[in-house]
C-alpha cells in the first residue's frame, strides 16, 4: 500500500495551498481608487456597518461612533437605515460598495485571517 500525502488548504500562509479573497489586480485596483473628501462623507454613502449580532460590546461602541458621525446601520443593532438582505458576499456586495467605509467586526482572532468583510467595499460594482 502506498503512502498517502496529507495537505492543508486554508487562508493560512503556513498551508500547502493559501487561498486568498482577493483577485491577481485587487491592489493595483485598490490603490487606484480616489481618497474620499469630507464632502464626499457628507453626501450620503459614507459609511455602513450592518450587524445583527448586537454583541453589548461592539453595539456599545458603535453607539459611541454614531453620535460621532453618521453611520448607516443596515442590520438588526442599531438600525437606521434599510436592512441589508440575509446572505453573504453575492447579495452584500452591490451594497458595501456604494459607501466608502465599512466597518466590521470579527468573532475571532487567528494568524493570518482577514475577514472577508474587508474586501466587499471593493469587490462590487462602481
Amino acid at each position: 500500500m502506498g503512502r498517502v500525502a496529507t495537505m492543508a488548504m486554508s487562508y493560512n500562509l503556513g498551508s500547502n495551498v493559501s487561498v486568498l479573497y482577493l483577485d491577481p489586480d485587487f491592489w493595483s485596483k485598490v490603490t487606484s481608487l480616489p481618497i474620499p473628501s469630507r464632502k464626499d462623507f457628507e453626501s450620503g454613502g459614507g459609511i455602513i456597518w450592518a450587524s445583527s449580532r448586537c454583541a453589548p460590546e461592539r453595539t456599545g461602541r458603535m453607539a459611541e461612533r454614531m453620535k460621532l458621525v453618521k453611520i448607516d446601520s443596515r442590520g438588526a443593532c442599531l438600525n437606521n437605515a434599510p436592512r441589508l438582505p440575509p446572505g453573504h458576499e453575492s447579495l452584500v456586495l452591490p451594497y458595501y460598495s456604494q459607501y466608502k467605509v465599512v466597518i466590521g467586526f470579527e468573532k475571532f482572532t487567528d494568524q493570518d485571517y482577514i475577514t472577508e468583510k474587508f474586501f466587499y467595499p471593493y469587490l462590487g460594482p462602481k
